[in-house]
């Protein structure tokens, strides 16, 4: 189920660097994962229900807070937003899992349909996190073991899953 915000509000600074600061061990109340989102407690219940996430706890795993936060904002966003916050917070977003601009060129008709594809998700994404998104579904399993021996690699890949 996609996450879907209401508000226009982005989370101020302060409440990302919280999040960022917790213990990924540690579940986060939906009330904080309200705010991250932009959306009300009861959006968040339902969508804890709906994906089967153990709503009754009225909090979600650390992890899965991350992938909906990333899903409703712009990864760039909140990275930036970060930059100001003390080396916890922003040390918990691997340097990997940051982006970067790629020194290689495309069609444009590529260009054109992926930001109308990217236009039309649920929530509509970033066209720079579309395409991550993407290209991330492509990463074979041959290719993760063959880079397996670089730790910078498997954490941003693995990220917000923390080992």
């Amino acid at each position: 189920m996609p996450v879907e915000s209401n508000a226009v509000r982005f989370p101020d600074r302060e409440l990302l660097a919280e999040f960022f600061r917790t213990d990924p061990r540690e579940r986060v109340p939906s009330e904080q994962l309200a705010g991250l989102l932009g959306t009300s407690v009861e959006q968040v219940r339902e969508l804890l229900r709906a994906e089967g996430l153990n709503a009754e706890a009225d909090s979600a795993e650390w992890t899965d807070a991350a992938t909906y936060l990333f899903d409703v904002w712009p990864r760039r966003r909140v990275i930036d937003a970060l930059d100001d916050a003390d080396d916890i917070a922003r040390e918990r977003i691997p340097p990997g899992f940051r982006p970067v601009p790629v020194p290689w060129q495309i069609p444009p008709f590529i260009v054109l349909a992926l930001e109308h594809q990217a236009g039309r998700a649920h929530p509509a994404p970033a066209v720079d996190d579309y395409v991550a998104d993407i290209l991330y579904g492509e990463i074979q399993p041959e290719t993760v073991a063959a880079l397996a021996h670089d730790p910078a690699f498997l954490a941003a890949y693995r990220f917000p899953f923390i080992d």
